[in-house]
């Protein structure tokens, strides 16, 4: 829905939104998706969770996690790009993935920096809508890729709200990124959404919500995704299933 002025109107925002995307048509082309993914290397990968379950079974579960995601995404018409840490990994990158993405090397000192630096390279190539995701939730479903390329033609910005306080996705129409949504936050707290939608209100700047998802960081979640993705009908992120089942995670 457009923001609404006092008087029931559309407000200036919406109305130069509006007249924008009324004078193109955008296509995949114009599209990116953007993931950020670690290299799978023992102790750097699910850290909380390793702590419950071990670091070797953590890297391997993160690596269900990453195939799962991917194999979802490749349902999409959108180009996907890794953008990869560390940044010496990429062979190590490309061994794990093969081919088919275009890797590019996080630069930044921490989390906002960044993800505010992808955005201003994939900007820079002239991609008019751009879309970052995580990798900490294998059977995310590909309405939700396709809900957030949507709210981008209604709306300046868009997130996907996790349940843990923080964000899975967020994304931005090019003529209205917002790079400030990146300095200032406490990264890994609860309080990354509320300070994040605080920065977009300041700034004046309208942002749509997509539906909630659940992150997968300790042995609670997991167990909560096992249940979540045994009871949804169809094929839902098989090869983490399937590691849950061979390792015996999923026994009380």
């Amino acid at each position: 829905m457009s923001p609404k002025s006092l008087d029931g109107k559309s407000s200036p925002m919406a109305q130069t939104i509006n007249a924008f995307n009324a004078k193109r048509r955008l296509s995949s082309d114009d599209q990116c998706l953007m993931v950020f993914a670690k290299a799978p290397i023992q102790g750097e990968v699910k850290t909380r969770l390793a702590a419950e379950i071990g670091t070797e079974t953590a890297t391997g579960l993160y690596r269900a996690f990453v195939s799962d995601l991917l194999s979802m995404l490749s349902q999409t018409p959108y180009p996907v790009q890794i953008h990869f840490w560390p940044p010496d990994a990429r062979k190590q990158m490309r061994e794990w993935l093969g081919t088919g993405y275009e890797l590019i090397a996080q630069t930044g000192r921490d989390l906002g920096e960044k993800m505010g630096a992808a955005f201003s390279l994939a900007f820079s190539r002239n991609y008019r809508q751009a879309v970052l995701v995580g990798t900490d939730f294998p059977d995310l479903p590909t309405s939700f890729i396709h809900d957030a390329f949507a709210a981008l033609s209604k709306s300046p910005a868009v997130i996907g709200p996790s349940k843990d306080g923080g964000y899975f996705l967020v994304g931005f129409d090019r003529d209205f990124f917002l790079p400030a949504i990146f300095s200032g936050i406490h990264w890994g707290s609860t309080t990354v959404l509320a300070e994040t939608a605080a920065i977009f209100k300041h700034n004046k700047t309208p942002v749509h919500y997509i539906n909630q998802w659940a992150d997968i960081d300790t042995h609670a979640d997991l167990m909560e995704f096992y249940r979540r993705a045994k009871t949804t009908s169809g094929p839902k992120a098989a090869e983490t299933l399937n590691f849950l089942d061979n390792m015996g995670l999923t026994r009380s």
